[in-house]
Parts: structure tokens; C-alpha cells; sequence
């Protein structure tokens, strides 16, 4: 199982088609209102589907969220973050309008979720992968339509190498391990870095930007063009988040600090003022997980 963070990786929104409007006092106070919440939450994926293209964390406290905050079967915090177990097993939840391309065995485009759906592609093939299916998907450009405002959904991988995909972003990059120092003036903390890598995995790039300088992202790629990901931002409310998933999180210590393993394949804790996560992305097992943790100093 994923989670958002490492779903997110391979997901783009073209904004450019938006219209822009000033917005109206009412607007304006129902922002701040937002802003001025503490943490920010991050709910859990229905089968690899809505996490899919983010709409988990565009939609924060809609309607759909709600639908799963009766379901709460455990809870962890590692002291700024918290990690949410739902037990998603009796919800049925509306897929939204902008994942229509799932169908049920007769060719019917679905449009809700409860455990034990069967997705089928358009074509009538069984999708026994949801994410795979998804990750499959040639780039291209998809037209959805969203509070009647036309956007463009980009599903699939923008390019095959990340650093490419957040330099066109406007990070900052870093691809030789040998110019890591810039970062002690780049970033309001101290990074923590792993003194082993599991397997074939090397240094590939760091990402940042140079405008907030509370987040930081270490790319990791193996012998098969296998990518992990490093996690870093200063610990502080801005940065605080919550995170739910309908897998498994469990409680573990990694240097003696708390840490939480979700679906086996991602691992959050915080040392000092920083908060880590690893995003196996499924290319790291259990145990290669802890250890490349606890190798981190």
C-alpha cells in the first residue's frame, strides 16, 4: 500500500486553464480561517484511488474526508505529527467526477467505493493494481470539470527522473553529494543524512526551495531506476501534518525516538527539530526500512 506523499510524486495539476477572479470578502475570511489552522491534514487513500491525483489532501475537511473520521481504530503521534488507522471495511464514499476512468464488469463508469469494488479500465480488463494501473498510464492530458471551472488533469509520470520534475518545478537541485554543504545555508535546519543505503541505492539529487527553507527532499535511485525518497522539514506548527491510511501503522522506536511505519513501506519519526519520513515506494521491505532509519544521522 502507498500513501499520499508517495502517490503525490507522480502527480501534476495544470492550473494555467483557471480563470482568475478576485475574491470577495467572505472568500478572503474563509482563507484565513484556513490558513490560520494549525495543522494540516492529510486523509486516507480509498483503494489507491483519490490519493491518486491528490484530491485526499485538496479536499481536507469536505464532505468525503468526513466519511472517515468515525472509522478511527488507532492512532499514533510522534509528538508535532499524528498517523490515523481507519478500518475502511463498511464505507461506501463518492469517487470524484475527476478519477472518472474506472468501470464496474459491465462497462458502467463507477462512481462510489466500498470494500470489495472491482475496478475494470474502459476496455473491460480487470485492474488487479490500482496504482500500477495508474503509474501505466501514458502521459497525457485528461479534461475534468470542477466546480464548473474547466482544469486540466495530468495523470501519469511527467518524466522519468524526479530531479527533472521538481527542477521544472522551481526547486532548487543539488545532484552532486559533494555540494551537500550548501545546504547548511540553505535550510533553517540541519538535515539529517544516511550514513548506509540498502542494496544498490546512491545519492541522486536534493530538492529545496530556496524561498522556504523548512523542507527538503532526498532522491535515492537503485540499478533499476528504482527511486526512494527522503522526507526533511523543520519541526514547527506550519509544518505539522496529520496523515490517515486504511493499511496498518505501527509504533516503533528508531534511535530511541518514536517513529511510525505505515503499510510497511514508509517511515515517519522526528529527531530534534527535524521531522524524516522514507518513501519506499514498495522498494524497500520492512527491515531495509529501519535500518536505512536508523543509519540516518
Amino acid at each position: 500500500m502507498k500513501n499520499e506523499f508517495d502517490l503525490l510524486n507522480d502527480v501534476i495539476v495544470d492550473f494555467s486553464a483557471y480563470e482568475v477572479k478576485e475574491l470577495e470578502e467572505k472568500e478572503l475570511n474563509a482563507m484565513k480561517n484556513v490558513i490560520n489552522k494549525p495543522k494540516k491534514k492529510f486523509w486516507p487513500r480509498v483503494a489507491a484511488v483519490a490519493a491518486c491525483v491528490g484530491l485526499i489532501a485538496a479536499i481536507g475537511q469536505t464532505s468525503f474526508a468526513k466519511e472517515f473520521i468515525g472509522n478511527i481504530v488507532k492512532k499514533i503521534s510522534t509528538g508535532h505529527n499524528e498517523f490515523f488507522q481507519y478500518d475502511m471495511s463498511n464505507a461506501e464514499v463518492d469517487i470524484p467526477k475527476e478519477l472518472s476512468i474506472f468501470y464496474d464488469e459491465n462497462g458502467n463508469l463507477l462512481t462510489k467505493y466500498s470494500d470489495g469494488t472491482v475496478f475494470y479500465d474502459k476496455d473491460g480488463n480487470k485492474i488487479e493494481d490500482v496504482q500500477a494501473y495508474i503509474e501505466s498510464l501514458p502521459y497525457g492530458i485528461k479534461e475534468a470539470v470542477t466546480g464548473g471551472s474547466d482544469i486540466t488533469l495530468v495523470i501519469g509520470k511527467e518524466e522519468n527522473d524526479p530531479l527533472e520534475r521538481y527542477r521544472n518545478q522551481g526547486y532548487s537541485i543539488i545532484d552532486n553529494e559533494a555540494d551537500m554543504d550548501i545546504l547548511d545555508e540553505a535550510l533553517d535546519f540541519t538535515p539529517v543524512l544516511p550514513t548506509e543505503l540498502p542494496g544498490s541505492f546512491r545519492f541522486c539529487g536534493a530538492a529545496y526551495f530556496d524561498t522556504s527553507t523548512y523542507y527538503l527532499t532526498l532522491i535515492y535511485k537503485n540499478d533499476k531506476s528504482e527511486y526512494i525518497f527522503v522526507q526533511e522539514r523543520l519541526l514547527n506548527e506550519e509544518t505539522a501534518f496529520s496523515m490517515g491510511t486504511d493499511g496498518e501503522i505501527e509504533e516503533l522506536k528508531i534511535n530511541g525516538h518514536k517513529a511510525v511505519l505505515t503499510n510497511e513501506i514508509s517511515l515517519d519519526w522526528e529527531v530534534g527539530d527535524v521531522s524524516v519520513g522514507i518513501a519506499g515506494r514498495g522498494h524497500l521491505n520492512r527491515d531495509e526500512l529501519i535500518t536505512m532509519a536508523e543509519n540516518m544521522k
